[in-house]
């Protein structure tokens, strides 16, 4: 356990500055938006442009907290350039104790943003009674599954790549097939059909952003995107304990 606890250590050390700055970033969002729910209306003129808000608002936190909270946090490439990927070597910790290291590491991050998105949306549906807080969950797993496949890759490219032009060749590939495998997710998603949860005499009835919200807040999405988020990380897990494998002398 001590070995972990220095691995850990060493991660968030190297990137102390960067970890403050993106939370203090995410924390002022936070704030800010966690204000606006104090002003929200129950005017029937004004709810769905109210909830149009809160929405597209909610949205673009859980997607931040999502990405941060996924996304490769630079300490492999500092590894690489500075020789600790061959000092390692002759330490006592073993490819597999890395691996769950850094899957640890990963999985701090995605605690801490995703409590502070559950914070906000507490917050928010205590004071507009919307109840966004399975359809932010979900957004934060799906966004930090797509940046943990996007880590995963990227291990995948360093590991088989052997000079510094192949692995900027191998990126570029890599970058190229996301981007299109996001257009074709995006494509799908909007052909599936969303009904209105509520009946035609309620104020929300016809509001596109509510019934997005309600569809992506739904049992069945829900059930996808922890699932796809598991799978994500076991594949992460296993893709850095055969990369660490690979610098064993």
């Amino acid at each position: 356990m001590r070995m972990y606890r220095s691995l850990i250590f060493r991660s968030f050390r190297m990137k102390r500055v960067r970890n403050r700055l993106f939370i203090f970033l995410i924390l002022l969002l936070d704030a800010f938006f966690s204000l606006m729910s104090l002003v929200f209306s129950d005017d029937p003129s004004k709810i769905k442009d109210n909830v149009m808000m809160f929405c597209v608002f909610s949205f673009m936190l859980a997607m931040l907290c999502g990405m941060i909270a996924g996304a490769n946090n630079g300490v492999y490439r500092m590894d690489a350039n500075t020789g600790w990927n061959q000092y390692i070597r002759v330490l006592p910790p073993t490819p597999l104790q890395q691996a769950v290291a850094d899957l640890l590491i990963k999985l701090i991050y995605i605690l801490i943003y995703g409590t502070i998105i559950m914070v906000y949306a507490d917050f928010s549906d205590d004071h507009t009674g919307l109840h966004l807080m399975s359809y932010v969950m979900n957004i934060f797993l799906f966004f930090a599954t797509i940046f943990v496949i996007i880590d995963t890759v990227y291990c995948f490219v360093v590991m088989f790549s052997k000079n510094r032009s192949q692995l900027e060749i191998m990126g570029l590939s890599a970058i190229v097939c996301g981007v299109i495998i996001i257009i074709k997710l995006c494509k799908l998603i909007g052909n599936i059909r969303m009904y209105s949860p509520v009946p035609p005499d309620h104020p929300l009835y016809g509001s596109s952003y509510y019934i997005f919200a309600s569809y992506v807040g739904s049992g069945k999405v829900t059930a996808v995107a922890v699932s796809s988020f598991v799978i994500s990380l076991g594949l992460y897990f296993l893709t850095l304990w055969r990369m660490h494998e690979r610098r064993e002398p």
